[in-house]
């Protein structure tokens, strides 16, 4: 299995191909514990001390002891050699299968909850990134992109038609001034006041009005040719945005589908992986040592 030759190796040597599982592992230390607590139970009550209650008489006028505690004999303490041995190797089989369960934990829930980043990392696979969305081009960056004099024609053209547009539309000078020739035509007078005191205002036309209604036509036409032409240029920049937004978006959808297609391909992998590992794991089997087996033996008996 890789990841034990790799980022768990120490634990290597807790596991063999014939050693027994964990389920009998835990099933042989817990019956480990309870063998454990009789034969520490002979050491905790170790005692050298034979102790009798004696009374002074009974009925017969005899003295009569009776024993009450019995210290351990000389055959029963050469085998507290044996005990202590037999207390150490229990010991010592439950803490190797302790370690060797802890182990596989360990490494059971580091696959479970590796991610797929951590994983690409590991095995050298470059994760893809993500595509972002390229920003559509600007008005601005369309007249970049023109020579000097289309550029300069155009600033002409957005210039006249708002100068001239205002000039002459309602509320513009040369109409305001138009509009009061005309009236002058049909009010050629005023008076103001009465008697002596009256005021006779005169208007007359200072131009030809033939003159002024030419001028007006002319530039009525003139704006309306410039205007066309401008708002051509105008629509020229419309589409060109327009166009990269499509081949933009286009491009970003092509990208996002050979990404998602890409992490799909590789989370498929991840998933074999460690469903795979997972079964591996979970079927280690616990390798004993010499002593610790000898020891697990006795108690499988």
């Amino acid at each position: 299995m890789d990841i034990l030759n790799d980022k768990f190796s120490k634990y290597k040597v807790f596991f063999a191909e014939k050693g027994i599982t964990s389920t009998s592992a835990n099933h042989v230390s817990n019956k480990g514990k309870e063998l454990l607590k009789s034969e520490q139970a002979i050491l905790d009550n170790i005692n050298f001390v034979n102790t009798s209650l004696c009374l002074l008489l009974n009925s017969n006028g005899v003295a009569d002891s009776r024993p009450i505690t019995k210290g351990m004999s000389a055959d029963s303490f050469e085998s507290i050699h044996k005990t202590i041995a037999k207390i150490a190797n229990l010991n010592a089989m439950s803490a190797w299968i302790h370690e060797a369960i802890k182990a596989k934990t360990e490494i059971l829930e580091y696959v479970q909850s590796l991610s797929i980043d951590k994983w690409a990392k590991d095995q050298n696979i470059e994760l893809p990134n993500a595509p972002g969305k390229e920003f559509p081009i600007t008005e601005s960056d369309v007249i970049g992109t023109w020579d000097v004099a289309k550029r300069n024609k155009y600033y002409v053209y957005e210039s006249y038609c708002s100068l001239v547009g205002k000039f002459i539309h309602p509320k513009g000078a040369f109409y305001e001034a138009k509009a009061q020739m005309n009236n002058a035509l049909q009010n050629p007078s005023k008076v103001e006041g009465s008697g002596r005191d009256a005021i006779i205002y005169s208007y007359e036309p200072s131009m030809l009005v033939s003159d002024v209604n030419a001028e007006y036509d002319w530039l009525s036409t003139e704006l309306r040719h410039k205007e066309a032409e401008f708002n051509k240029m105008k629509q020229e920049i419309i589409d060109t945005i327009t166009e990269d937004k499509l081949a933009k978006a286009q491009k970003f959808d092509d990208a996002y589908a050979k990404y998602v297609d890409t992490m799909e391909s590789i989370r498929n992998k991840f998933d074999m992986w460690k469903t795979k590992t997972v079964k591996e794991i979970s079927a280690l089997k616990i390798y004993l040592p010499q002593g610790p087996k000898q020891t697990y033996d006795e108690i499988n008996k």
